[in-house]
């Protein structure tokens, strides 16, 4: 009887001194992996996030360069409208602050009115804007029907072309 008592004594006393114990270390440590693994799964995800940042940063850059530190927003806003021979019809252009940041690019915009001009016209104008190869952007547009001679109908369209630009190291 005491050797038997003896055993089931020597075997709780096992169990609660080494074995469970090592099963919940072993489960800690399952899901210490798990937790482990889903990190290496995220960091790998934003590795490739942050390299494709990268690259389009490197391409806006690139493209930056090309359209050559001569370019201005305002000077090729005017010559585009010449183009498209809406010129006589832009009521006022001005500039648009935005405010400053440590970024190596800085982004200015020009904001423009033109009176009276077809729908035709305003696409093409948009179109010439947008595949320029220049950077630019047109965040905000309004437009607003008016008549014109004859009961044609005209737009009034206030609009901001944005660009960035990349600043001199100071």
């Amino acid at each position: 009887m005491v050797t038997i008592g003896g055993m089931v004594i020597l075997s709780i006393l096992y169990y609660l001194l080494i074995f469970s114990p090592s099963l919940t270390r072993e489960r800690t440590l399952l899901e210490r992996m798990k937790k482990k693994e889903s990190d290496v799964v995220q960091m790998l995800r934003l590795k490739t996030e942050r390299q494709q940042l990268i690259g389009r940063h490197r391409k806006a850059v690139d493209l930056l360069k090309r359209r050559g530190k001569n370019f201005t927003l305002l000077s090729f806003l005017e010559a585009l409208s010449r183009e498209v021979g809406i010129s006589g019809r832009i009521q006022y252009m001005k500039p648009v602050s935005f405010p400053e940041t440590t970024s190596p690019m800085g982004q200015n915009g020009v904001e423009l009115r033109l009176d009276g001009i077809s729908m035709d016209e305003l696409v093409r104008y948009l179109y010439h804007v947008e595949y320029s190869k220049k950077f630019l952007a047109v965040p905000r547009m309004k437009v607003q029907r008016m008549k014109g001679k004859g009961g044609e109908i005209l737009l009034r369209v206030t609009m901001q072309v944005t660009t960035y630009t990349l600043r001199q190291p100071s």
